[in-house]
């Protein structure tokens, strides 16, 4: 068991609201001094551990470990718009169909992100081979749009892929020309 506590700046230094998103659970609390917040990370045996004192062991011990995570448990959002703001994320990551398609020579890839992350957004021709890289830095939260122009590329069929998250999703779309 944890307990996550804070003291926040003076509201000269920032005039919004904090907010703790808590990703694994779901739960967003908004931050004011002198709260706290508790949450439990679960561990698992997974060694028998040995006699070693030096080693970590325990006579007849368990060595426990926590499983590592691909994202951040925690999220600290500054908002000067407050609770609605926040409550109009998105709740999964999704990548949606390009606008137009068939396009000639430029198109809109537009793409969700429930909490900040890396994100890679590259476009691929149909035998692999890389042809752009639309975006690959850190993003936050939101709605992201992101313009691809074809104009050096041929006419045929094209795939776009969002790696975020850990999760990793792909479309098609079709060049004209």
């Amino acid at each position: 068991s944890y307990t996550l506590s804070w003291e926040l700046p003076a509201k000269d230094y920032f005039s919004g609201s904090y907010y703790l998103r808590d990703t694994q659970s779901g739960t967003l609390t908004e931050l004011t001094d002198g709260q706290t917040y508790r949450f439990e990370v679960e561990a698992t045996a997974t060694a028998k551990a040995p006699n070693s004192p030096l080693l970590g062991g325990t006579q007849g011990g368990y060595r426990t470990a926590h499983k590592a995570q691909t994202t951040p448990r925690f999220e600290l959002i500054l908002t000067t718009q407050g609770l609605e703001e926040l409550q109009d994320l998105p709740s999964q990551i999704t990548l949606n169909q390009n606008y137009p398609n068939p396009f000639n020579p430029s198109t809109i890839i537009s793409y969700e992100l429930p909490q900040q992350g890396h994100v890679r957004l590259t476009v691929y021709d149909m035998t692999g081979r890389q042809v752009a890289t639309l975006v690959d830095t850190q993003m936050s939260a939101g709605r992201h749009q992101v313009s691809f122009n074809a104009m050096n590329l041929s006419s045929g069929v094209y795939m776009y892929r969002l790696q975020a998250g850990g999760a990793m999703l792909t479309r098609q779309l079709t060049l004209i020309k």
